[in-house]
């Protein structure tokens, strides 16, 4: 199993498992506690309570992309409070290089390789449906201290690929009241859906399905036309997690680990900085 910072995810609720039944799974939103109480540096109830979810192998902290993501934010936030989910972020395995060399070889030889990788993604699929919901637990947890709190103060999620699975699943199970008081952001979803220029960002082609979307059938993560103040996802071109293709997995690896820390959390955080003025409240 090897960590590439979210390569190639697949789960979620989107795995045969609906909203309901992984809400199921979970110790009541209402009643959920941390695995560990975070401790606030700033005011009681802050300007903005961040809660940032790493992806895939990346094991401590932020990571990379929603470190820089939380860094742009802050400088623009004053007293701003983050907090880094701790989850399993669990690896995930990557082509391996004679399916590369089949994919490489053309038409028939994808579909020699689609056969051999998709049989090691279905078999990978509970274990990261079960990191998932790890993550879930937890941020529900959190959340539900602070919203104990600060009843109705302005919340973020922030979300890169497999931590993405974690924070819409999380936005999606708020009622939505809560959910008026809530940004989301996300940057190589896994369920992105190429399909909705109201919250969609970035260079992505709208003709490529998600990688978790395109392999398992599974729902792309949808959101309405009145969230669009609110909820901002980025996929960049050539990112085979949130665009999923053959080239892309062959040429894109880099694109997915480093080019939204380089290019796009400052143009996020300037977004998320407008939908933080714009809450109600």
């Amino acid at each position: 199993m090897t960590g590439i910072g979210g390569l190639l995810v697949v789960g979620a609720t989107g795995i045969g498992t609906s909203s309901a039944e992984v809400h199921s799974r979970l110790v009541s939103l209402d009643t959920a506690q941390p695995s560990h109480e975070s401790s606030d540096s700033g005011p009681a109830c802050p300007s903005l309570r961040f809660f940032g979810v790493r992806g895939s192998g990346e094991h401590s902290g932020y990571g990379q992309t929603i470190g820089s993501l939380e860094q742009d934010l802050a400088r623009k936030v004053r007293g701003m409070s983050p907090t880094a989910i701790n989850y399993t972020a669990l690896d995930v395995p990557l082509p391996t290089e004679q399916e590369i060399a089949l994919a490489r070889a053309g038409a028939t030889g994808e579909l020699a390789a689609a056969a051999e990788y998709g049989h090691t993604l279905a078999a990978y699929r509970n274990a990261y449906q079960n990191s998932v919901t790890t993550g879930l637990a937890e941020l529900l947890a959190q959340y539900n201290a602070y919203e104990r709190k600060c009843p109705g103060h302005p919340v973020m999620f922030a979300g890169y690929s497999q931590g993405a699975d974690v924070t819409t699943d999380a936005y999606d199970l708020l009622p939505q009241a809560k959910k008026n008081h809530v940004i989301l952001v996300n940057f190589g979803d896994p369920h992105f859906d190429a399909g909705e220029r109201w919250v969609d960002h970035g260079t992505y082609n709208s003709d490529l399905q998600a990688i978790l979307v395109h392999w398992w059938g599974n729902p792309a993560h949808s959101f309405t036309q009145s969230d669009s103040g609110r909820v901002g996802t980025w996929c960049a071109a050539g990112d085979p997690v949130c665009n999923w293709s053959w080239p892309n997995i062959l040429t894109g690896v880099l694109v997915h680990l480093y080019t939204y820390a380089s290019k796009y959390t400052a143009p996020a955080a300037s977004w998320a900085y407008q939908a933080w003025r714009n809450l109600p409240g």
